[in-house]
This record gives C-alpha cells, sequence and structure tokens, in this order.
C-alpha cells in the first residue's frame, strides 16, 4: 500500500502569527527548495567565472564601474536635478518616492 502523496507547501503550513508554524514551514521550504537553489547558484557561478576569464582586462573594467558609480552617487542630488529638468522639458512629471510603500501609492493612483 503506498503512503498518501503531501499536499503540504510552505505557503500552506506558514502561520505568522505561530511562530512554531512559521518556522517549520521556513524548514520545510529550504528542504524543498535548497537543492535547486544550490544547483542554479553554481552553474550561474560557474558561467560568470567562464566569461569574465574570457575579458582580458575585467578587473580594470569593474573597478570604473564600481568608481563611476560611486561618483555618481556622490552627485545624486545634482543628477537627478538635471533628470526632472529634462523630464519636464520634454513634458513629463517626475515623482520621487522616499519610501517604496510612496512610490506603490503613487504607481496605483497613477
Amino acid at each position: 500500500m503506498s503512503s498518501p502523496v503531501s499536499t503540504a507547501s510552505p505557503r500552506t503550513v506558514a502561520n505568522k502569527t505561530e511562530k512554531p508554524a512559521l518556522l517549520a514551514a521556513i524548514r520545510m521550504a529550504l528542504e524543498i527548495e535548497s537543492p535547486a537553489v544550490r544547483h542554479n547558484t553554481q552553474a550561474f557561478n560557474s558561467g560568470r567565472y567562464r566569461a569574465t576569464a574570457e575579458i582580458p582586462d575585467y578587473d580594470q573594467l569593474k573597478d570604473r564601474a564600481r568608481a563611476t558609480k560611486e561618483a555618481a552617487i556622490a552627485r545624486l542630488p545634482e543628477l537627478l536635478a538635471t533628470l526632472e529638468a529634462s523630464v519636464k522639458r520634454n513634458g513629463g512629471n517626475l515623482f520621487l518616492a522616499k519610501t517604496g510603500e510612496e512610490a506603490a501609492r503613487y504607481i496605483t493612483k497613477v
């Protein structure tokens, strides 16, 4: 006689009001998803390492990209003002949300 197939999943087991049930759901998710996540991570990393090895100046390019990002962050207020002026000049509106919730409310409203 075969045992019944369980239809339990992390979502059906999770109960955020009861910590033991929530922890059981997290453990279940890790048991189910860990092998797939591990495989996908290893495959992704392997491909990335092969691809970056083919770029002769990869480390220098990575350093330049980081420097560009850091310079942009340092100039963020100025860059946002330039963006806003450009958007308005082209007939658009720019909304800078302070939080994710604020952004979601604005998007829903628009």
